[in-house]
């Protein structure tokens, strides 16, 4: 008995699993960190390649304005201030692998997508071609990546 009290008492803390009642293992710590926000390390280079890759050639397809000396429109404006915040709050996210860098990717890409809307919309661009369905696709495609991107908490069964 003496050896068994003296052997518990030199156990490491990782070394010790809680099991239930049934006879299952608890939770790892592990485990609680990634329910509490942890991105994995493929979904912090992912996001951001992605985000350069599919913004990079949307702005390259894009055609000219209508009217390249009329001032930009107010909502213009404020769509790309918006946008900027949001990639600037999920740099800092994917910097430090946190839920909130998915979560300013998503929101970036529904500015993206209300960019892409809005264009043709107030008459920045005189038509709607190939390029706007791109875009279009290519925002959809950044909110798809940025909600699987997301930390998912784990349930217990």
């Amino acid at each position: 008995m003496e050896m068994l009290a003296r052997k518990l008492r030199t156990l490491r803390a990782e070394r010790i699993v809680e099991v239930t009642p049934s006879g299952r293992q608890g939770r790892d710590p592990g485990d609680e960190a990634a329910g509490q926000g942890t991105l994995t390390r493929n979904w912090a280079i992912a996001l951001p390649l992605a985000w350069a890759a599919i913004y990079a050639t949307a702005v390259a397809v894009t055609p000219p304005p209508a009217h390249p000396n009329a001032p930009e429109p107010a909502i213009g404006v404020v769509l790309e201030t918006l946008l900027l915040w949001a990639w600037t709050a999920m740099a800092i996210g994917v910097v430090g692998r946190r839920a909130m860098g998915a979560w300013a990717s998503l929101a970036a890409g529904g500015v993206m997508l209300a960019q892409a809307i809005t264009c043709p919309v107030i008459g920045h661009h005189e038509s709607v071609g190939l390029w706007w369905f791109y875009e279009l696709a290519g925002a959809a495609v950044l909110i798809a990546l940025s909600l699987r991107a997301i930390p998912r908490r784990r349930t217990e069964r």
